[in-house]
């Protein structure tokens, strides 16, 4: 059964918390500390069902 057939004013507020929800997690992606932000895209990238980027390959550590 899908909200808005149950009350006009439920599906109204399950809307209003979903723009809510998505807009802390963008102003988290795009303000927040360089951990919290990169949280932040992998909850986004979780919520589109997209793979994780591969890392970046690191070079060994030269020996002094």
């Amino acid at each position: 059964m899908l909200t808005w057939s149950v009350h006009p004013a439920l599906g109204g507020v399950v809307i209003a918390l979903e723009v809510f929800v998505v807009v802390v997690i963008l102003g988290t992606a795009l303000f927040g500390s360089e951990v919290i932000s990169e949280r932040a895209f992998r909850v986004m990238r979780w919520a589109l069902d997209r793979p994780e980027p591969k890392s970046p390959l690191r070079l060994p550590a030269a020996e002094d």
